[in-house]
């Protein structure tokens, strides 16, 4: 999971991803934030559903996003999209801890 949206913050960001994790209660949360041009929040939904992409001249089969929700769900978990105080996106993981 944690390759896939790293990867995902590398390729959007204009030169800066911060990766971040902390305890919360009996979760972990990892941060991934991003100085991109972020995710519109109607467009935030649209990019978890498996071979769905917003920009098509982007390498990439649209699956790395849904798979990786996917997966923070099967373990109780969640993936969630925010503002980054960076400017571009926030990728909110949390799992059990």
């Amino acid at each position: 999971m944690l390759g896939n949206l790293v990867e995902n913050a590398c390729r959007w960001c204009a030169g800066l991803v911060r990766v971040s994790a902390q305890r919360e209660d009996s979760s972990v949360v990892v941060m991934i934030d991003d100085d991109g041009p972020g995710l519109a929040p109607g467009d935030r939904a649209a990019v978890l559903q498996r071979g769905r992409r917003l920009d098509e001249s982007e390498p990439g089969a649209g699956f790395g996003l849904p798979i990786a929700l996917e997966l923070a769900e099967l373990y109780g978990g969640s993936l969630e999209f925010e503002e980054s105080s960076l400017g571009g996106l926030a990728i909110r993981l949390v799992l059990p801890g």
